[in-house]
């Protein structure tokens, strides 16, 4: 069989879509409910194969299997599904290593991610259809990365609340090799505290103890691997602890933003005790941070403040000022991408890149940056011309 994404999702989608609005209101409504029975919910045809298509829209590279898309869809994604549901029903599925995949940051630095199968992607996905609806009324909202809904915009919006309620001392704060570091009982506390069904606890047991492979090497499992399809998730219920933590022992007047490993405290002043503290937690959790990238800023006194890929500066005080704009560093990032470009004169991916470039710096108040992008873009496309 071959699955027909534009003919055949709407059934899956809206039986995922009903479930989730389900289990997220009855997760905002009863806060000390612990949900059972979940299990059941992903030995479910339907979800398996919207898990599937939104797998696929991200067009990742095989597995250790090997096994592609071209491949299930050949053979059949009935079998697909029917093979998994039968593990699932059994109890038996158990997750492939995953596949190792050096990912370059630059610099000659690497990120190494752990690429698990199509098929335990399928599994990781349905599994995230569960809990993402029942944690979101857990999460606090200062916590901004890998969420439903939430973007880097609503996060560069509160550090400017903030800034504009006088927090302008700022601890920007990295914790270091934060997923190589993270401990899956972590992740199970907080887990504990919404689910008590066995079955599924046992599922994501064995996604956390699934080792990678290395060439010929089997590492086994360790922090939380980057790559897999729960692994945002997995990383903001083990760093909840840290959130909560904030949140029970912050001064009044502070404020607290997060994304992902990179987090900020902010003050109307230096808070040395707060930030140990923090600290002292962090390595309670068993993580520290990286002192490299880890400082104090002072906004009032004109330091800038670089976040999720924005330079945000205060120009004047009183009344307040703010001077938001990409990092130099990324505005020539993507003028290196549009020099590649126009060597091919590729307009279409030029505007693409451009485009996308706006969008995800949509705080941007200093609309000159992408007039001149798109200058410097369209005069070099008419002189290759």
């Amino acid at each position: 069989m071959i699955f027909n994404m534009q003919d055949d999702h709407y059934l899956p989608r809206k039986t995922v879509h009903d479930l989730g609005e389900k289990l997220n209101t009855l997760s905002y409504n009863y806060p000390k409910r612990r949900f059972k029975n979940l299990y059941p919910r992903i030995v479910n045809s339907d979800v398996l194969k919207y898990a599937y298509i939104l797998v696929k829209s991200k067009q990742g590279s095989p597995g250790i299997d090997k096994i592609s898309f071209d491949d299930i869809e050949r053979d059949g994604l009935d079998s697909f599904i029917n093979n998994i549901l039968d593990d699932l029903r059994k109890r038996r599925y158990s997750p492939s290593p995953n596949r190792v995949a050096l990912i370059p940051k630059g610099e000659g630095n690497y990120r190494k991610l752990s690429i698990p199968t199509i098929r335990d992607r399928v599994v990781q996905r349905a599994v995230t259809f569960l809990l993402n609806p029942i944690f979101e009324p857990v999460f606090h909202d200062y916590s901004y990365g890998y969420r439903p809904k939430i973007s880097q915009s609503d996060a560069i919006s509160s550090i400017v609340t903030y800034l504009k309620a006088g927090f302008t001392t700022v601890f920007d704060a990295d914790i270091e090799k934060c997923f190589d570091s993270l401990n899956g009982e972590l992740v199970l506390i907080t887990l504990y505290k919404k689910v008590a069904d066995e079955d599924l606890i046992a599922l994501i047991k064995s996604f956390l103890a699934t080792p990678t492979i290395d060439g010929e090497a089997m590492e086994n499992a360790s922090g939380i691997p980057q790559g897999g399809v729960t692994s945002p998730l997995f990383s903001n219920l083990a760093l909840h602890h840290l959130d909560d933590f904030f949140f029970h022992n912050k001064p009044s007047k502070s404020g607290m933003v997060r994304y992902a490993d990179d987090f900020l405290i902010m003050t109307k002043s230096e808070n040395k005790a707060l930030y140990q503290i923090i600290a002292d937690h962090l390595s309670d959790m068993g993580l520290k941070l990286n002192p490299t990238k880890t400082s104090v800023k002072y906004l009032r006194m004109g330091e800038p403040l670089n976040y999720l890929g924005y330079s945000i500066r205060i120009k004047r005080v009183r009344p307040l000022e703010l001077v938001i704009k990409p990092r130099k560093k990324n505005i020539d990032k993507i003028k290196a991408t549009i020099d590649m470009l126009l060597e091919t004169s590729n307009y279409k991916e030029i505007v693409e890149r451009l485009t996308s470039f706006q969008s995800y710096y949509s705080e941007c108040n200093c609309p000159s940056v992408f007039e001149d992008l798109n200058q410097y873009a369209f005069t070099n496309l008419s002189t290759c011309n």
